[in-house]
């Protein structure tokens, strides 16, 4: 889920945080207060394509959060979650966000979605 960045470069869209501005991602700025659909964000689209790696829902990683090279499928132990939501400023709405919850957590946004097609054109 990690992906390298350049000098001084703190978001997938290659911006810095002076330079954020509403339409590169579903953050709390945004006052949607929900997930949107992925690729509603072009602004935001990473540079190798990638559409909705900040904002719009913490995503689940399968690595524990104390012990990163763990990737068990033991459900007792707490996992990373990247990315930010729909809830955080664009400060934490970035894929190098790293948080953690405990696996029986549920709130609308954490989750994880896959995509097979978008009907959306970038």
């Amino acid at each position: 889920m990690g992906m390298a960045m350049g000098s001084g470069q703190r978001y997938a869209t290659g911006l810095r945080p002076g330079d954020w501005n509403l339409a590169r991602a579903n953050t709390d700025e945004a006052g949607i207060g929900r997930t949107v659909a992925v690729g509603l964000y072009p602004l935001g689209r990473s540079p190798f394509g990638v559409d909705d790696m900040a904002g719009n829902i913490w995503d689940w990683c399968l690595n524990t959060h104390d012990h990163p090279s763990n990737v068990s499928l033991d459900t007792d132990k707490v996992r990373v979650v990247r990315g930010g939501s729909w809830g955080v400023n664009p400060y934490g709405a970035r894929s190098a966000t790293r948080g953690n919850f405990d696996p029986s957590y549920r709130f609308s946004n954490v989750g994880f979605r896959v995509l097979c097609s978008s009907l959306i054109d970038g």
